[in-house]
C-alpha cells in the first residue's frame, strides 16, 4: 500500500504538475500512515529483510530506538542482524533426541549455562489428552504386537507397552500428566567463524542429546525465541486456498519425572562435610564450610586473588587459624610486615597464637637455613604397603640451577631475565648446573641412591653412639668456589663474561672466604695466624717458592646469611610454621627468598609428608605476595616443579597475589592453573573480568559480581569473595566474618581498627 501511494503521488507530480498545496496535502497523508504504523507496532518483512519505518526527526518512538536497523533471514543455516553498524550471526538448535536416562539439575546444566546461548523451554500440559495420547500409544503398540512373529521385537514391544501401561495408571491416579515439551536454543556470534566454533561447543556440551539445526526457519525460531509464550509456524502457500505450515521446532512427551531433570538452579549452599566455617553466604545468609582436602578435591591447589584493601589477608588469616583445628599443618612465606608493628611478619601472630613457631630469617637473625639441602623421600608401595627410601638428586639439581638463575639475574633494572641475550642466559644457566652436579658429586651423593645422603658414625667404646649421620651438603661457599676453579679451568673466551657475572654475583653472598688467586690453595680463618703479613696487613700464601710472593684474597659477604649449614630445627608436630621475610630490607633480596625458602620448605615439609594415604598429613603451603616472582622464568619452572610435587604428597600449594591475570603474562604458569582447583577471588580491576572469566569458567554476570566486591570506596565490605570450586563447577559468594572478640588480635591487619581496638582495651 505504502509503494502504490508513493508511485501514485509521483505520477501526479510529472503528468500534472500538481500545485504546492497538493504535494504538502500528500506528504501529511504520508506521515500519518507512517505514525499510524509505528502505533499498531507493525514489522513488514520482504524478501529477508526487516524494513523499520525510518524515524521521525523530531521525536524517536520506542520501535526506532530498540528495534534493529535490519534483518536478513535469506540464508538457510543462519540468519544476520545488523545492529547498528554491527552485524550479528544468530543460529537455532532444537533438541531432537533426548537421552534415557538423566541427572537432576545436571543433564542439562552444560546447554543451558553457556555463555552467548539464548535458551528457550515450552512446556505445556496435556492435561485431560494425556489420557487419550496414552491410549492410542497402547492401542498401536498392541496392534503392531498382534501381527509381529519376531521373538526379539516382541519383547521390545512388551518393554514398550508395560512402560505405556504404567504411565497410564499414573495419570489415572493424578500421580502423572503428560507434557508436550519444546527446547530451543539461539546461539550468538560476532563472525561466522565464531558462530561455527560456539555451535560445535555447544553440541560437545550436550553429552546424549541430540540436536538439529532449524534450517531453513531460523526467523521462525528467532520469533519463536522471544517471550510471548507461541511457537512461530513457518508457511508456504500450495496454490490458492491450500498452505502448509511447519514449527521450526520438535516436541517431546515427556512424564512429569524426567521433565524434572531440566530443572537448572542448584542451590546456591556450599558445604564441605569436614570443612571448618569459612563465612557466610552472601545470598542467603547460610554458614559455608571449606575443606581444601575435601574428597571432591584431587590436586588441593588453591589460588587467592584480588586487590589490597578488601579483607584478602585477614580471611586468610582467619582461614589458617580455622584449618589448624581441623588438623591441618600450614608451612606460610610471610612477605609484608605486621601493621603497625614493623619487626614482624603480618602471619606472624597466628603461627603463634596456634601454637606454631615464626622463623625470622635476615642477616642478623639466629634461624639459618641452608637451600642446598637435600632429603631423602619415602615412595609407598601400594601392593606391598612398604615405604621405599630414594633420592631425587636429579631434580633437586635443576630447582638450584633455576633458583640460583634467579638469584644471578635479579639484579637487572626491572628483574627482567630478558635482559640477557639468549645465548648468554644460556651459558649463565650452563655453568650454574654444571658447577651445582659438581658440588654434590663431591659430597658423593647419587640419583636414586638414599644411601648416598648418610655417612657411617664411627663407633666409640662400644655400640652406644655409632650409627648413621647425614653427611654435611655443600652450601654457598662450596658453589662459589667451584665456579671459582671451573672459571680458572675454562678456555672458552665466550664464557668468560658469563663468569665474570657469576663472580660478582655471588661473591656478596659467600660469608668467609682466603684464597689464593695464583694456586687456588684455601685457608681457614685459625690459619692465617701462620702466614707472614704485609706492613698493610696482607696475608701471603705459603703454597710457593721461596721468593715468590703472592697475597690472599679475602671475601666477606654482606648477604651471606644463605652460607650456611640449616640452624632450623623442625618440629612436624607443630601445627604452624611461618618463615617471616619481613626484615629482609632489599627488595630484590626479599623477592629471591621467596624462592630459597620454598626450596627449603619443599625437601623439609613436602617431600617428608608420605604419600602413604594413611599416613599422609594434611599440609597447606602457602606463598604470600607471590605476583612477585612470576616475572622470572626460573621462579617459573620451579613453581611448576613444586606443584607436581605437592600433588604426589597430600600437600595444597596455595599462591597469594593481587590478580589473577598476573598468570596471564607467561604461558609457562599453565601447569599451576591446571593444578588449582578453588580460586578465592576478591575485588579486581575491571580490565581483569575477560581472563578472570577465560580461567574460572564463571559466567558473565558472577564476573561482573567479582569485579564488584567489596562496596564502595566510600562504604567498604571488607572479606567479600567468590570462592570457584572447579572439579564441582560451582561458584559461591562469601561473606567471610571473623570473631571479634577471639580472633581480632589474629586477624585484623587494618591499622586504624589496630589501634582503635588497643585504645579500647585500655580504656576496659
Amino acid at each position: 500500500m505504502v509503494d502504490f501511494l508513493m508511485m501514485f503521488s509521483l505520477c501526479i507530480c510529472v503528468l500534472s504538475g500538481v500545485t504546492l498545496l497538493i504535494v504538502h496535502i500528500g506528504s501529511k497523508k504520508k506521515q500519518k500512515k507512517e505514525e499510524a504504523e509505528e502505533k499498531t507496532g507493525c514489522t513488514v518483512f520482504h524478501s529477508g529483510t526487516k524494513n523499520v519505518p525510518k524515524p521521525i526527526k523530531e521525536r524517536a518512538g520506542i520501535l526506532q530506538v530498540l528495534a534493529p536497523d535490519g534483518v536478513n533471514t535469506m540464508p538457510v543455516s543462519y540468519m544476520t542482524l545488523d545492529d547498528n553498524g554491527i552485524e550479528l550471526y544468530y543460529a537455532g538448535l532444537y533438541i531432537d533426541k533426548l537421552p534415557v536416562e538423566g541427572r537432576f539439575a545436571h543433564s542439562f546444566a552444560g546447554i543451558f549455562n553457556m555463555d552467548y546461548v539464548e535458551s528457550t523451554v515450552i512446556i505445556d500440559p496435556l492435561l485431560e489428552e494425556s489420557q487419550k495420547k496414552i491410549n492410542r500409544r497402547i492401542r498401536s503398540l498392541d496392534m503392531e504386537r498382534s501381527g509381529e512373529r519376531d521373538r526379539n521385537r516382541l519383547r521390545i514391544l512388551d518393554g514398550k507397552i508395560a512402560d505405556a501401561e504404567r504411565w497410564a495408571r499414573q495419570i489415572d491416579s493424578d500421580q502423572s500428566t503428560l507434557f508436550e515439551t519444546y527446547f530451543l536454543f539461539l546461539i550468538r556470534a560476532e563472525s561466522l567463524k565464531l558462530l561455527t566454533e560456539r555451535i560445535s561447543e555447544f553440541i560437545s556440551r550436550g553429552k546424549g542429546i541430540g540436536f538439529r539445526s532449524c534450517y531453513a526457519m531460523h526467523k521462525e525460531a528467532f520469533l519463536t525465541s522471544l517471550p510471548l509464550n507461541e511457537i512461530f509456524e513457518a508457511k508456504i502457500s500450495v496454490g490458492k486456498n491450500l498452505s502448509v505450515s511447519k514449527k521450526p521446532i520438535k516436541g517431546h512427551i515427556l512424564s512429569q519425572a524426567y521433565l524434572s531433570l531440566i530443572f537448572n538452579h542448584t542451590t546456591s549452599e556450599y558445604f564441605h562435610e569436614k570443612g571448618c566455617v569459612f563465612g557466610r553466604s552472601i545470598y542467603s545468609g547460610m554458614p559455608v564450610t571449606f575443606d581444601p582436602f575435601d574428597k571432591t578435591h584431587f590436586s588441593y591447589g588453591a589460588v587467592i586473588a584480588g586487590q589490597s584493601g578488601y579483607g584478602k589477608s585477614a580471611t586468610v588469616k582467619q582461614l589458617f587459624s580455622r584449618q589448624v583445628d581441623f588438623g591441618v599443618h600450614i608451612a606460610n612465606i610471610d612477605y609484608e610486615p605486621l601493621p603497625g608493628d614493623g619487626k614482624r611478619g603480618e602471619y606472624s601472630i597466628v603461627a603463634e597464637a596456634v601454637g606454631g613457631v615464626n622463623y625470622l630469617i635476615s642477616n642478623y637473625s639466629d634461624s639459618q637455613l641452608n637451600f642446598f639441602e637435600i632429603s631423602d623421600e619415602y615412595e609407598y608401595n601400594r601392593a606391598t604397603g612398604e615405604e621405599i627410601p630414594t633420592l631425587y638428586l636429579e631434580e633437586k639439581i635443576v630447582d638450584m640451577t633455576n633458583i640460583l638463575m634467579v638469584l644471578a639475574t635479579s639484579f637487572t633494572t626491572n628483574g627482567m631475565v630478558g635482559e640477557f641475550e639468549p645465548t648468554e642466559y644460556s651459558r649463565i644457566k650452563s655453568i650454574i648446573s654444571k658447577n651445582v652436579r659438581k658440588i654434590y658429586a663431591d659430597c658423593g651423593l647419587r640419583d636414586k641412591d638414599a644411601a648416598s645422603l648418610y655417612e657411617t658414625v664411627p663407633a666409640s667404646g662400644g655400640s652406644f653412639g655409632s650409627g648413621r649421620r647425614k653427611k654435611r651438603l655443600p652450601q654457598m661457599h662450596d658453589f662459589y668456589r667451584a665456579i671459582l676453579l671451573d672459571a680458572r679451568e675454562n678456555v672458552d673466551n665466550f664464557k668468560e663474561n658469563a663468569f665474570s657475572l657469576l663472580l660478582d654475583i655471588f661473591e656478596d653472598r659467600v660469608r668467609e672466604m682466603y684464597y689464593c688467586p695464583h694456586c687456588m690453595k684455601e685457608f681457614t680463618r685459625e690459619e692465617l695466624s701462620t702466614l707472614k703479613r704485609t706492613e698493610r696487613g696482607a696475608h701471603v700464601c705459603n703454597n710457593h717458592e721461596e721468593g715468590k710472593i703472592y697475597y690472599l684474597r679475602e671475601i666477606h659477604g654482606s648477604q651471606a646469611y644463605l652460607d650456611c649449614q640449616s640452624t632450623l630445627s623442625i618440629d612436624m608436630s607443630l601445627p604452624f610454621h611461618n618463615f617471616d621475610l619481613s626484615q629482609i630490607t632489599d627488595e630484590t633480596e626479599r623477592i629471591n627468598m621467596i624462592m630459597v625458602v620454598q626450596s627449603y620448605i619443599e625437601e623439609n615439609f613436602i617431600k617428608k609428608n608420605s604419600t602413604n594415604p594413611n599416613k599422609a598429613r594434611k599440609l597447606i603451603v602457602s606463598t604470600d605476595e607471590a605476583h612477585r616472582i612470576l616475572k622470572f622464568e626460573g621462579a617459573r619452572m620451579f613453581e611448576n616443579a613444586l606443584y607436581r610435587v605437592a600433588r604426589k604428597r597430600h600437600t595444597a600449594p596455595w599462591l597469594i597475589l593481587q590478580s589473577v591475570k598476573d598468570f596471564a603474562k607467561y604461558q609457562d604458569t599453565e601447569e599451576i592453573l591446571k593444578s588449582t582447583e578453588t580460586f578465592m577471588l576478591f575485588r579486581h580491576n575491571y580490565l581483569d573480568g575477560q581472563y578472570i572469566k577465560d580461567t574460572t569458567n564463571l559466567t558473565q554476570s558472577q564476573v561482573d559480581t567479582v569485579l564488584n566486591l567489596g562496596g564502595t570506596s566510600e562504604a567498604k565490605k571488607y572479606g567479600e569473595l567468590c570462592l570457584v570450586d572447579i572439579p564441582t563447577k560451582r561458584a559461591v559468594f562469601i561473606q567471610a566474618d571473623y570473631l571479634k572478640d577471639s580472633e581480632f588480635d589474629v586477624v585484623e591487619t587494618d591499622v586504624e581498627k589496630i589501634a582503635e581496638h588497643a585504645r579500647m582495651k585500655q580504656g576496659a
